[in-house]
């Protein structure tokens, strides 16, 4: 099942000038982008990409249960710094055939 994954970071506050707090955080933003380019390969990320101009990642991940999905985004490094919304998505040809059906019973019905 794929799903859409909208991760943003939680802010927090970095006192001015505290440079070992900034390293640390952008070491873990590094570690996390070498981790989700590794599950593209893996075929587990899909699709997506960073959010411009926002601190967080659009992500279509392949998952074939809740308990894979949680593994999957608990083996990015940032995820317990981002707060994650999750919304399952559905196949498309699917949609339509359904809503395609669904019109023509319904155009049936008002002639």
């Amino acid at each position: 099942m794929k799903r859409l994954v909208v991760s943003e970071a939680v802010e927090t506050a970095i006192p001015h000038g505290d440079m070992e707090a900034m390293v640390r955080i952008l070491e873990r933003a590094v570690a996390g982008h070498e981790r989700v380019l590794q599950l593209r390969k893996e075929g587990k990320v899909i699709g997506g990409g960073s959010m411009t101009g926002r601190k967080g990642e659009v992500l279509i991940v392949e998952a074939d249960s809740n308990e894979e999905l949680n593994a999957i985004l608990r083996s990015i490094p940032y995820w317990i710094f981002h707060h994650m919304e999750i919304t399952p998505l559905s196949n498309t040809e699917v949609q339509y055939e359904t809503d395609r059906d669904l019109l023509k019973k319904l155009k049936a019905q008002t002639e």
